[in-house]
């Protein structure tokens, strides 16, 4: 049991290490990013639970020890630079966001605290939906999001998520089957709790379940006021029986089209589908209107990240 941890601790070095190498933020500055991993590694051990971190602009993050996916955007700035960049270029105050796996919040805070337009955000998990709680308060957006503690897939009624692993929680289909310690919570569809609600944008990051979502969210997903679609695809989907692609395709039948994002130059790229899959990409950008899409990158404000303009 000690090996184990003691080899999960040195593959989570490795990998925060190679962040901060090849991020764009950071890969020319990697002395000032690993100055800021030196200090979160001795300052949040002497500062009892949550320490508010400096965001994108005026917003902050409250960050914990061992929140993994949360503790990336100390060190680098952006963690999912590509997605969280074309979300912050995308996005207008007058917009709806939709944040489904919602986490501690870190893409509500960037709609909603950077750019300034509404969100609707979805964590089911205890200890995640306080901290995105706590992340609304922080940033004084309470007016600006709404909050549920509830999950989304193909229909109403209730499921067995798994507790205690960070953003990799995952809702478990067939209880008996897994070791690991669960709990119940509320599943309804995306167009049962949007009802008429037009969204502009769509991030989903729901560990594989992301078809489930697809399947519940018809309706909202053939709203002309959706234009972009954010979503995790990757292996993690097979434990649902579902394969890469097919994700991918039920999106494009809507009239989306697969993107690649550098928010370094503003520029949105279509990506075929075999491109698609050879990349190995985890996260996929979708739009409904390429050039309506290059448009409002093209002209969106800057933001301040890490001293830097973005």
């Amino acid at each position: 049991m000690a090996e184990n941890r003691l080899l999960d601790y040195f593959n989570n070095l490795l990998y925060t290490f190679k962040a901060i190498f090849h991020h764009p933020l950071t890969s020319k500055r990697k002395l000032a990013a690993m100055k800021r991993w030196l200090s979160w590694q001795i300052g949040s051990r002497l500062v009892p639970g949550a320490v508010a971190v400096p965001f994108v602009n005026q917003t902050k993050l409250l960050v914990k020890p061992r929140m993994h996916g949360a503790t990336l955007n100390v060190y680098v700035g952006l963690d999912e630079f590509s997605d969280m960049s074309f979300l912050l270029h995308f996005l207008r105050p007058t917009d709806l966001f939709i944040d489904v796996g919602a986490s501690v919040g870190t893409y509500t805070v960037l709609a909603s605290g950077a750019v300034g337009c509404h969100t609707i955000a979805f964590e089911p998990t205890c200890e995640a939906f306080e901290n995105l709680e706590a992340n609304i308060n922080l940033n004084g957006i309470r007016d600006l999001v709404e909050c549920y503690p509830i999950a989304l897939g193909d229909e109403k009624g209730k499921i067995k998520f798994t507790k205690g692993l960070d953003t990799l929680n995952y809702i478990v289909l067939s209880p008996a089957m897994t070791g690991l310690e669960l709990t119940e919570v509320e599943v309804t569809t995306l167009d049962t709790a949007l009802g008429q609600k037009e969204p502009t944008l769509i991030k989903i990051d729901v560990e594989g379940y992301e078809w489930a979502v697809i399947s519940g969210g018809e309706e909202t997903l053939g709203k002309p006021s959706l234009q972009a679609i954010v979503i995790e695809i990757n292996e993690n989907c097979r434990r649902y029986g579902v394969k890469l692609e097919h994700t991918f395709e039920r999106i494009t039948d809507y009239g989306f089209t697969a993107c690649r994002y550098n928010p370094e130059k503003r520029q949105l790229t279509e990506v075929k589908k075999e491109a698609w899959k050879e990349s190995r990409q985890t996260n996929t950008i979708f739009v409904r209107d390429i050039q309506v899409s290059k448009d409002r990158v093209k002209t969106a404000n800057s933001f301040r990240v890490l001293g830097y303009d973005v």
